[in-house]
């Protein structure tokens, strides 16, 4: 069972202490649409995420670390016990690998951020000026090159995630969020 407190926002971003963060300490917190914080356990909340606040990197910290401090400095908004949801058993098999390969990419992505650092969102700059749009526009252009002057029967899949994760990252530029996306649900 993972715990998940909702909190405002703000509450919890002013309460948090900066001491209870360290470099390489990680927590996930996300803002839903009333303004509140969901903290949630996830698979990869455990690896790496970020705190923000008002858009700029806060810090990391586990996600217990988290959890122990809202238990005990905030008063949660309706906690919940919750268990994880298993859809595996009303998937088809394409629906299955459909999921399977978007965590994958989401690892991938994250691994190389954390891993590179955040150049695509926010490029140094040093020769090329433009915007961070632009710059993976340019990337984006490289790599669809590489997959057109490919000779081989099939594009190299690595070429293939190169290109979901820049168009990912456009999305970041663009600032398209979730409930963006959700909105091409039929």
């Amino acid at each position: 069972m993972n715990t998940i407190f909702e909190v405002e926002r703000e509450l919890l971003i002013k309460q948090i202490p900066y001491s209870l963060f360290e470099k390489d300490r990680y927590i996930e917190l996300k803002s839903n649409k009333y303004g509140r914080i969901r903290i949630t356990e996830t698979d990869f909340v455990n690896k790496f995420s970020v705190i923000r606040k008002n858009d700029v990197l806060v810090s990391y910290c586990t996600l217990k670390e988290v959890i122990d401090f809202v238990k005990k400095y905030v008063k949660p908004v309706e906690p919940v016990e919750c268990t994880k949801i298993d859809n595996s058993e009303n998937l088809t098999d394409t629906q299955l690998k459909i999921s399977e390969i978007l965590d994958a990419m989401k690892d991938l992505l994250l691994y190389k951020n954390k891993k590179y650092g955040d150049s695509a969102i926010n490029p140094k700059k040093i020769f090329y000026k433009g915007d961070s749009t632009n710059s993976i526009l340019i990337r984006l252009d490289d790599k669809i090159g590489r997959v057109m002057s490919n000779t081989d029967e099939k594009p190299r899949t690595n070429d293939v995630a190169d290109i979901i994760g820049y168009c990912t990252l456009l999305l970041i530029s663009m600032g398209v969020t979730a409930e963006d996306i959700a909105k091409f649900k039929d």
